[in-house]
């Protein structure tokens, strides 16, 4: 029996408005078509770029025609297979050059291109074939010319757009989902203030999806949601009534909370943290080898221990991590209450007494994002246009005021952190408590703070802190033994006695544990200025009186 060719399936389209409606459908009913007309063909796999332009090479650079080229070069994919397209244009509009580079590439693999509206093909020897590569290039540029009409033309109907937005006149450009079309918010706009009220509150995009479908089945716009839709949102302007820099529409979402929400997410900080999470050290530490994420897991009769995430799910070899393959939750939970948690409350009181200051940052820090990525799409057009010998005049002038921007901001930036430096000697508040005096909201509070431990060779540590490092587990006094790198002595950590409550922090009563703190300090401080030792043993006695000793006060949570 003859055996069957095989076939890989690319489809592709370009821009978001294509999205939920019929252009893949199209796609793959005619690639269906073909095949029902060829039946000694194979599919043995498939490729699909959403909102990926064939224009600016996009597809190629990050979508999955790169990921399809990478593959043929990597040989997983055979000489003699065919590429199914709908018709060329769906491979690229890129000019001839371009093009005809990613022609030659896959022909030179023996890849054969095959159009499927007008049943071509173009095998690997078109490239010696004169009449057949002359039609395809005309075809390259036709989808070229093609795009770059449709471009000029988008640009200048955005040009009067932006003109008519700075006079405050509502542009005319398609509605989202909950806005009229004169602007004004409709009766879908608490679609949107749910999505950035789950995001804050933890749940990641998942969830958030789960839940917007439960609450709002009548949205049409809502049922055609998919994950990443949930991003899109939190990251677009226009839900605060801002379009290109001009408040034209109804604000949905206030400055404050949208730059709050960009920041956790820009940062990763509530990437699959949810409100509920059992451990109060979830989230919270960063695997030092790879930089990935360290999650908790934990046996019916053993304690609970960290692993890095990406090891546990590709391997050593694929993940390139290097790490250890499990940690005791314990020694963090120890360092992190013994060492770090005095760091904490001095950041906690920062969040809370400087709060114009803070949301001035992450309001910089949104726009910084965004500017960046503004002047790296114009560094990529600059380098298009001088290639092709066009214009750059006008170009070179954007990109100048791009960079007058950036660096504005980053100045205005630097001065705020100063000032932030400046007012961290500040005293804990007592609203700086509250924030966590509710455990259940205890990880949440640290995720805003942006509080990130490594991990790396048995080592926890925390920004400058030089850390603990794990030496070794002794079986028979069950006592892990720890070197603390800062203090350059070793300490022992008992096992016999901690408990799932002591773990999870049950009943911290987190004001005596900070008013303790303070007036430690205090104590301490008065000792060495204090020569009367009558008068110091006075004031000690009195500490002992009022906090019952004079143990660590974060004994509680860590002996």
């Amino acid at each position: 029996m003859k055996e069957k060719r095989k076939a890989i399936l690319y489809q592709r389209f370009s821009s978001a408005s294509q999205v939920g409606n019929s252009s893949l459908d199209r796609q793959t009913d005619a690639q269906k078509a073909w095949l029902k007309n060829n039946k000694d063909v194979v599919v043995i796999d498939s490729y699909v770029d959403k909102q990926m332009s064939g224009w600016s090479g996009k597809h190629i650079k990050d979508g999955s025609l790169g990921k399809l080229l990478a593959a043929i070069e990597a040989k997983i994919i055979p000489e003699g297979t065919l590429i199914l397209v709908e018709h060329f244009s769906r491979l690229t509009r890129q000019n001839i050059d371009k093009a005809e580079d990613m022609l030659k590439f896959i022909w030179k693999h023996g890849i054969t291109i095959v159009t499927v509206r007008d049943n071509q093909q173009y095998p690997p020897d078109t490239v010696n074939k004169m009449s057949k590569r002359i039609g395809l290039m005309v075809l390259i540029e036709q989808a070229y010319a093609d795009s770059k009409w449709r471009s000029e033309k988008i640009k200048a109907s955005y040009v009067k757009r932006e003109k008519d937005a700075e006079k405050g006149i509502v542009p005319s450009l398609r509605r989202p989902f909950f806005l009229d079309k004169d602007g004004s918010k409709n009766e879908f706009a608490p679609v949107i203030e749910d999505i950035f009220n789950l995001y804050e509150s933890g749940l990641g995009q998942r969830l958030i999806l789960r839940q917007i479908k439960k609450d709002y089945p009548e949205c049409d716009a809502v049922k055609q949601m998919i994950e990443t839709t949930i991003i899109k949102w939190i990251r677009n302007d226009i839900v605060r009534g801002v379009w290109r820099t001009y408040e034209v529409y109804d604000r949905v979402i206030s400055d404050k909370q949208f730059y709050d929400v960009e920041k956790i997410h820009t940062e990763r900080l509530f990437i699959n943290v949810q409100p509920n999470r059992k451990w109060p050290l979830s989230g919270l530490v960063q695997c030092g080898h790879c930089g990935k994420g360290m999650s908790i897991q934990q046996s019916q009769k053993s304690n609970p221990a960290f692993r890095c995430s990406n090891k546990q799910r590709y391997g050593s070899e694929v993940s390139g991590c290097d790490g250890v393959s499990t940690f005791p939750y314990l020694v963090v939970h120890y360092y992190f209450f013994k060492h770090i948690m005095d760091r904490i409350h001095r950041k906690i009181s920062d969040f809370d007494t400087n709060h114009a200051s803070t949301d001035e940052l992450n309001k910089i820090s949104s726009q910084l994002l965004k500017l960046n990525r503004q002047a790296n799409e114009q560094m990529e057009q600059y380098n298009e246009v001088s290639a092709a010998g066009g214009r750059i005049k006008k170009l070179l002038e954007i990109m100048e005021i791009t960079d007058e921007k950036i660096e504005q901001l980053e100045d205005r930036q630097s001065v705020i952190k100063k000032e932030l430096k400046t007012l961290s000697s500040m005293p804990i508040s007592d609203s700086a408590i509250e924030l966590i005096e509710d455990t259940k909201q205890f990880n949440l509070t640290m995720h805003k703070l942006g509080v990130k431990l490594i991990l790396k060779n048995k080592t926890i540590s925390y920004e400058d802190h030089k850390g603990h490092t794990l030496l070794n587990y002794d079986r028979k006094t069950k006592l892990y033994n720890v070197f603390d790198n800062q203090r350059q002595h070793e300490w022992q950590i008992p096992t016999k006695s901690v408990t799932p409550d002591f773990l999870l922090m049950k009943d911290i009563d987190w004001r005596f544990v900070f008013e303790k703190r303070k007036a430690l300090d205090k104590l301490l401080e008065y000792r060495k200025i204090e020569k009367d030792k009558i008068k110091y043993d006075q004031r000690a006695k009195e500490f002992k009186a009022e906090f019952g000793g004079f143990y660590d006060p974060m004994k509680k949570l860590t002996s």
